[in-house]
């Protein structure tokens, strides 16, 4: 199966719409609680039936911000923790298949390669596409556009609103399809494409254009994976007509997803799951509002002649009620109604429930500073609690965002002249590793393992340590896994030459001294200047 015809590109696309509209109810209470002011420009379910008004008023029935709160922490954290602006936060590694003795060489072929990499990641718009992506991923799943970029930013990327995409995934569930569905002006269909062909059926449009008289054109991008191939098509929907035509090396789309059910296309996130916490919580603080306001303005009874009427009454602060009495001979002329609402208890309420909601969005914030002490070592437990919660996300994150990122950004790094040749990316020869501060944690973690083991050894069996561990090899992993710069760390090749040298020059000083020659000898305490004097 190669290209797909204009038919069958509309027709994949109509599918992944129907699924895509089973997502709208649940999609836009989400984005109704969590990012009410996010301007999607489509309706959530891709069509465009009503255009966004930038600027529109968009939170009449929220009364309650901490659902938006903790998605702006939650974003941030993120983003800080897994992808800091302006430090690396994926290097390329030698993969599982690379020979143990061939390992360190081929790192440090890579570590110009890594440098690149940044540098390209640091002048492009990467930190700020990132930002605008990730709220959508917490709350389902979040979309990037990676294109070819200018002189000054080789590479660009775009974040792109959810609601105005349409995914479509393959056997295995991983996405495959992208689709966009845009009105332009054909007046401007070359300023949209500059490879746009015009179609014999458009015939009537584009001469009705060419006479500057504005004319609106459905058309739907299509990006899709067709053996093993990308294909990128724009077709007229009611023309059913291909007008352009492209192929890429590498899909220009990122869509992950940041926990998927089984069988479905998007994915959920913790927004979705802190979603009935927050819409109690804004039912919460509606009715605390109210209750405020009776208490505040107050409810009144009226005297008046005649039968209270209940279907009349209206409950609301400052309203008077007419009523036959107000107690003997008639009581007073107005009178407040006893308040049985009790402000407290909302109160108490709404605490339980906006940390119910900030614990669900990660948004563990550091404690005031009014508040009591907290040590070092919870803040690091935080951290860590922090890396184990996001365990099972983390992995379709590395799959479908991190991977996929790298891979596009070095082939076009490639194409524009930035790199040698092309980098086989393939998991095998060489990896992508991530290596922020939140994947840093388990390197730490696994540090702390070995340092244990090395106090107990040698508290408890001192001279057991050079035969029971492999001290040689310790500087190197060490480094490794502390993220050292690999110029600053001799590989194993060195090690051993630096030691033939040392024996050799002891050596010759034992047969100066008219001692015996030990050939190998270990260095003596003298080896200081000797290691100086042969590195």
């Amino acid at each position: 199966m190669a290209r797909r015809t204009p038919e069958k590109i509309l027709r994949r696309y109509d599918a992944a719409l129907k699924i895509k509209r089973q997502w709208r109810s649940l999609l836009d209470e989400a984005y109704e609680y969590f990012l009410p002011n996010r301007n999607l420009f489509h309706d959530s379910d891709g069509e465009l039936s009503r255009v966004a008004t930038q600027g529109e008023k968009k939170v009449d029935r929220v009364f309650d911000s901490s659902g938006q709160l903790s998605m702006i922490k939650a974003a941030n954290r993120l983003q800080a923790d897994l992808f800091p602006p302006g430090k690396r936060f994926v290097e390329l590694q030698a993969g599982p298949s690379v020979p143990d003795d061939k390992r360190e060489e081929l790192n440090r072929a890579l570590f110009p390669i890594n440098e690149r990499l940044d540098s390209v990641f640091n002048a492009s718009n990467f930190d700020m596409a990132l930002g605008e992506m990730l709220p959508d991923l917490l709350i389902s799943t979040g979309a990037m556009l990676i294109s070819e970029g200018d002189q000054e930013a080789p590479v660009m990327y775009q974040a792109a609103p959810l609601g105005s995409l349409v995914l479509e995934v393959g056997a295995w569930g991983r996405p495959v399809g992208v689709y966009r569905m845009m009105e332009i002006d054909v007046r401007d269909r070359e300023d949209w494409w500059p490879d746009w062909k015009d179609h014999p059926s458009l015939a009537q449009k584009v001469s009705t254009a060419n006479q500057d008289i504005e004319v609106k054109l459905r058309v739907v991008e299509a990006t899709y994976q067709s053996d093993g191939q990308i294909y990128y098509d724009v077709v007229a929907i009611d023309e059913k007509a291909r007008v352009v035509e492209r192929q890429y090396d590498s899909m220009p789309w990122v869509t992950p997803r940041w926990q998927v059910t089984a069988g479905e296309v998007y994915g959920r996130g913790p927004a979705i799951i802190a979603l009935p916490s927050v819409k109690v919580l804004n039912k919460v603080v509606e009715l605390y509002l109210r209750a405020a306001a009776l208490r505040i303005i107050g409810v009144y009874t009226g005297v008046a002649d005649g039968v209270l009427n209940p279907q009349s009454v209206k409950i609301r602060p400052g309203i008077v009620i007419p009523v036959k009495s107000n107690g003997g001979s008639r009581g007073p002329s107005l009178q407040a109604l006893p308040q049985t609402a009790d402000p407290n208890l909302a109160f108490i309420e709404r605490e339980h429930l906006a940390g119910e909601i900030k614990q669900i969005m990660f948004d563990r914030s550091l404690p005031p500073e009014a508040g009591p002490v907290r040590s070092a070592t919870e803040i690091i437990e935080r951290i860590r609690e922090l890396a184990q919660d996001i365990t099972g996300p983390f992995g379709r994150l590395y799959s479908e965002l991190v991977v996929p990122l790298v891979k596009r950004t070095l082939m076009i790094m490639t194409r524009r002249g930035l790199l040698d040749g092309p980098v086989p990316l393939d998991g095998l020869i060489i990896k992508a590793v991530v290596v922020s501060p939140l994947a840093r944690e388990q390197d730490l973690a696994d540090v702390e393992v070995v340092v244990n083991w090395l106090t107990i050894i040698t508290n408890l069996l001192p001279e057991t340590k050079q035969l029971g561990a492999v001290v040689e090899k310790l500087p190197g992993w060490l480094a490794m896994k502390l993220g050292v710069d690999p110029k600053l760390y001799r590989t194993e090749a060195e090690v051993e030459d630096l030691q033939r040298k040392v024996g050799m020059m002891a050596g010759q000083q034992a047969q100066a001294s008219g001692g015996p020659a030990v050939p190998g000898a270990a260095p003596t305490q003298a080896a200081g200047p000797q290691l100086a004097a042969a590195a």
